[in-house]
């Protein structure tokens, strides 16, 4: 062939000969590269562009294959297996193909390049200022490649989806200038393998922001710098994938998202880190100790160790933060906000601690109204702002907010969309000793708040429907609170300044309620229920300005101020203190409240009663310890329903221990007032002078005992008594003793009425006790204790007859017998009881009698004998003596014959005519008996009788002379009274009702058959045989005890109803009367 400058034609076979040759050579030029090849599959290429030639196709665009020779040196230098070196994007480099010796290769020039394989043992350095274009999509790296950036820019580009590969690591040094990111112009991926390692610095992205991370190995920032990644969450997936693998951020390092989502896998700090950014986390877990920082997004994010965000943070929150460490907020003086973009869960075993700084805030970020949910058994705690940033926020707390911090935690919640800002109804607000839980806006509502010490509660939002649980909360001097809904305080609760309850609002209080000086509890419509003990502690006026109902549990004490009561209520509790109580306004029911304060002033407004016919004693009135002023209220009885009430009969409004000034308004004393359709007086005098009454009055003409004069009938109410040691006498046109009442009648006095004309009328559940002299007629349908020549016909209540003393018997006489001539009834729900006296000599022959105590079974008393048929006994007749009834006696079912027992000695029905050792009844004629027979043992007083029970003892307890009849359903019972409980061994007892409410006998009823009963003498006697042994217990015989119903009717105001029967009993009880 000519040279390119020979013009000479060309020999076409002589070009073939050449060609010939040339290919022979380049053959031979192939064979020798291809055996000092070591790579199989270079080789493979080499053997194909071989054959393409032997063929004679011209080749396509090379693929070389560069390996570094060995040893240590620039990119730049000639030490390739090719000449020149790579720069070319389909140049696949090896460093160093194996090469026994370690190399470390710098890049000292930008180049381009496709795959990139670095053999262990050897390193590639990106020199300051290069860039390293990799378009093969793969590194395999076994040893180390890094970026050295110092003031230039060096980059590793990817210009196809690139895996980072091996058991080696690429190392970014500690600049800024150092990126890894995909080659501009389109989004790429880098996967780093498991096994694999980027660690240090730079950027992971922020240069093209077109990279994607797929991180299946380990990413480690550990430059002093931290390591800032960016990457692009395009194409619907997130920007660096994170599932599989594991960000580590070592101790004063940090990671910095500047843009785009870290998604899944674990961020590990391995000392004290940071997290900074404005990119988002998401559904990862962080763990060890990071201070979060620059205005990230955590979403869906669960912490093992610590988050603090320190002073001028920020960072903002979505989805389930799953704490089960700590995170703070440390604001000093910077603001520092954890921001909610999306509703939010915090949730887990931790805690969010909030400094003692108002410059921290966790609330919705500005623009959307957001909702914070604390779950389960996780605690919001300290202080800073809970809301107020945006004031967008919504609470729905389910485990614990604690204000802890010295200066207390705001809280400014948002009420908007028909839902309360704060929605605490399964979780629990505490307020720690010291500081304060301030309520700036909003409405917290439901669940409970518990405080101690002195934590106190402020702010101008609302409480809703809330427990004040166990614990000490206060409303502190000079501040307010408002509530709405029903707010119930359980433990102790203070008012140093103003409670304000909304509309139909309720403030109940079951615990200690505190109202301090000048503090006031104000509603136009609200109520305040006192269903424990309200303390007045202040010495200045406390006012509540609120309906106020006092239970019958409730306590109100006024110490030393004035406690007003403007706003009405109700009360049936219990008013105590040395202060004044004034009602100055509203309707106020009472209804048998007690006010044990100084003085009462009743100044405005209504005074209700509502009895409802239950308020016939002074347990039901309101009770005044002190003074009571009337100066101005009206008298409301309209709450008196369902009132029945019979003629007699009186209802105690007020009690007062001290004195009554004024009156109601239009009400002066004996006023007429309608309740319902009855008729009452009122009367301010009513008792013993001092208690506000409502009487039906049993003579509608009769006026209160304390203002009437002889020309008056009187009533009276409550207890009266008529007792002194000088003689009086007491006149009067007639004296109705109204039920509930009692009236007691001294032995030296005399009760003149309308000089013998006149009528005492003891009415139903009335006690007169007239020892003295009675000038009149007596209807009873009460107690009426009074001699036996009075006894009248009853019909209820219990009637004790005392038989008046005979005079002493000249020798070789009978005593005089006591005699009763008027025909008897004992009516249903009754008790007649005789009472035998002892014959006495009256030193003066011409006085009245003077009765002595009673007493059971005195030696030698007459016989009482009643010269009339006991018509009919319907109740119960007691006879503790022995009765003689010249007439008939008739028993009906519902009767009961009550005999005594306290020795074996009978009457005597001779010539002495006196009675024995236990009871008898002697009858004329005819006894017809159904019902009951009750023989009640006296064990306490056999000893004094010389009694000692055998077996086969017999007592005539019933004999009739005209015969005894016995109906089907008569039966005998055997009892002991409560005095002898303990005497006898062996014996089966329980306790006995008879179903009378004023049975005086407190019985216990013996099950053993200790007797058996048969008539005898052609059935003109009932006789008993005792058929068991009674063993009385070894030891003195104790001294019986007051029987409990004496006791019950003495506090009720029926005085000396326990004065009968029993000696010591009677001595005892009627020591106090007469």
């Amino acid at each position: 062939m000519r040279s390119r400058f020979n013009k000479r034609p060309i020999d076409s076979a002589l070009i073939g000969d050449q060609l010939s040759i040339k290919v022979s050579s380049i053959a031979r030029a192939i064979r020798t590269q291809l055996y000092g090849l070591s790579n199989n599959n270079l080789r493979m290429q080499a053997k194909l562009m071989f054959s393409a030639l032997l063929l004679g196709a011209a080749p396509a665009a090379q693929a070389a294959n560069y390996t570094w020779l060995g040893g240590n040196g620039n990119w730049s230098n000639s030490n390739w297996s090719v000449s020149g070196f790579p720069n070319a994007a389909a140049s696949n480099v090896f460093i160093d193909g194996g090469n026994s010796i370690n190399s470390a290769v710098n890049l000292d020039t930008s180049a381009s390049i496709g795959t990139l394989n670095i053999n262990a043992g050897d390193s590639l350095s990106l020199l300051n200022g290069t860039s390293l274009n990799v378009n093969g999509g793969l590194i395999t790296n076994n040893g180390t490649m890094s970026l050295n950036a110092s003031n230039a820019t060096t980059t590793l580009l990817l210009t196809s989806d690139t895996t980072l590969t091996g058991t080696g690591k690429t190392v970014v040094s500690n600049s800024a200038n150092n990126y890894i990111d995909s080659n501009p112009g389109a989004v790429r991926t880098l996967t780093i393998g498991n096994g694999y390692t980027v660690e240090g610095g730079g950027n992971l992205g922020a240069y093209s922001n077109q990279l994607k991370v797929v991180n299946q190995g380990t990413v480690l920032a550990n430059a002093a710098g931290g390591m800032n990644v960016s990457v692009n969450d395009s194409n619907s997936t997130v920007g660096f994938n994170n599932s599989t693998g594991q960000i580590q951020v070592a101790d004063g390092s940090s990671l910095h998202l500047a843009g785009g989502t870290i998604s899944g896998g674990t961020v590990q700090s391995l000392g004290n880190s940071g997290l900074s950014g404005g990119g988002t986390y998401e559904n990862l877990t962080l763990k060890g100790v990071f201070n979060l920082s620059g205005g990230g997004t955590y979403s869906n994010v669960t912490n093992t160790g610590t988050l603090a965000l320190n002073n001028g943070s920020s960072i903002y929150t979505t989805g389930t933060i799953t704490n089960n460490g700590t995170m703070s907020l440390n604001a000093s003086n910077a603001t520092t906000t954890l921001l909610l973009t999306g509703d939010t869960t915090l949730t887990g075993t931790g805690k969010t601690v909030v400094s003692n700084s108002a410059n921290n805030y966790i609330d919705s970020n500005p623009g959307a109204v957001r909702t914070l949910t604390i779950g389960s058994g996780y605690t919001v705690e300290g202080g800073g702002n809970l809301g107020a940033y945006s004031n967008q926020l919504k609470v729905v707390n389910q485990g614990t907010v604690l204000a802890n911090a010295a200066g207390g935690m705001n809280v400014s919640v948002n009420d908007s969309n028909s839902t309360v800002g704060f929605n605490n109804s399964t979780g629990q607000i505490q307020v720690a000793d010291g500081s304060s839980l301030h309520l700036a806006g909003g409405t917290i509502s439901g669940g409970t708040i518990t405080g101690t010490g002195s934590a106190s509660l402020t702010g101008g939002g609302t409480y809703k429907d809330l427990a004040l649980a166990a614990g000490s909360l206060q409303v502190a001097n000079g501040q307010s609170l408002n509530t709405s809904g029903t707010i119930t305080n359980n433990g102790s609760f203070t008012d140093n300044g103003t409670i304000s309850l909304a509309n139909n609002s309720v403030m109940a209080n079951n615990g200690t309620f505190n109202l301090a000086n000048n503090a006031s509890l104000n509603a136009a419509s609200g109520t305040f229920v006192n269903n424990g003990t309200l303390n007045i502690t202040g010495n200045g006026t406390t006012a509540i300005n609120a309906v106020f109902n006092n239970t019958s549990n409730g306590i109100v004490n006024d110490n030393a101020g004035n406690l007003l009561l403007a706003g009405g209520g109700v009360s049936s509790g219990n008013f105590a203190g040395a202060g004044n109580l004034t009602f100055s306004g509203g309707n106020y029911t009472l209804e048998g409240a007690t006010i044990k304060t100084s003085n009462v002033s009743l100044t405005g407004g209504n005074l209700d009663f509502n009895l409802a016919d239950v308020g016939k004693s002074s347990a039901n009135a309101l009770q005044v310890n002190g003074n009571l002023n009337l100066a101005g209220a009206s008298l409301d009885l309209q709450g008196i329903t369902g009132l029945t009430t019979h003629t007699g009969e009186f209802f105690d409004l007020v009690n007062v221990q001290g004195s009554i000034s004024g009156t109601f308004n239009g009400l002066a004393e004996g006023a007429s007032v309608a309740v319902n359709g009855v008729n009452f007086n009122l009367t301010y005098h009513g008792g013993t002078g001092n208690q506000i009454e409502l009487v039906s009055n049993y003579t509608p003409s009769s006026v209160n005992y304390s203002t009437a004069t002889p020309s008056n009938v009187a009533y009276v109410t409550g207890v009266q008594s008529i007792d002194t040691s000088t003689p009086q006498t007491v006149n009067l046109k007639g004296l109705d003793v109204l039920a509930g009442s009692s009236y007691t009648l001294g032995v030296n006095d005399t009760l003149n009425l309308n000089n013998g004309n006149g009528t005492l009328n003891v009415l139903q559940g009335a006690v007169f006790s007239g020892n003295g002299i009675i000038e009149g007629n007596v209807i009873n349908a009460g107690l009426v204790r009074i001699p036996i020549v009075a006894l009248p016909q009853v019909q209820g209540g219990y009637i004790q007859v005392i038989a008046p003393p005979a005079p002493s018997a000249a020798a070789g006489t009978a005593p005089a017998p006591v005699v009763y001539s008027n025909p008897v009834v004992i009516g249903a729900s009754t008790v007649v009881a005789f009472i035998p006296q002892p014959a006495t000599t009256p030193t003066n022959p011409t006085a009245a009698p003077v009765l002595p105590q009673p007493v059971s079974f005195v030696p030698n008393a007459p016989i009482i004998t009643i010269e009339a048929p006991i018509v009919q006994v319907q109740g119960t007749y007691a006879v503790d003596a022995s009765l003689q009834v010249t007439g008939n006696y008739t028993q009906t079912a519902t009767g009961n014959t009550r005999l005594y027992v306290d020795g074996n000695t009978g009457a005597s029905q001779n010539f002495s005519n006196t009675g024995g050792d236990y009871s008898q009844l002697f009858v004329g004629k005819a006894v017809t008996l159904d019902g009951s027979l009750q023989i009640v043992l006296q064990p306490e007083l056999f000893s004094q009788f010389g009694y000692t029970p055998k077996i086969g003892d017999t007592f005539d307890f019933i004999i009739g002379s005209g015969g005894i009849t016995l109906a089907s359903g008569f039966k005998e019972q055997t009892f002991i009274d409560q005095a002898a409980l303990g005497l006898f061994s062996g014996l089966n007892i329980s306790p006995f009702s008879s179903g009378i409410a004023s049975d005086p006998d407190k019985l216990f009823q013996i099950s053993n058959n200790l007797f058996s009963f048969a008539l005898i003498d052609g059935n003109t006697v009932l006789e008993a045989t005792l058929i068991e042994p009674l063993t009385l217990n070894n030891g003195p015989t104790p001294t019986p005890t007051p029987v409990p119903s004496a006791i019950w009717m003495v506090a009720s105001g029926i005085l000396g109803l326990g004065a009968f029967r029993k000696k010591f009993h009677a001595q005892s009880s009627m020591s106090a009367i007469s």
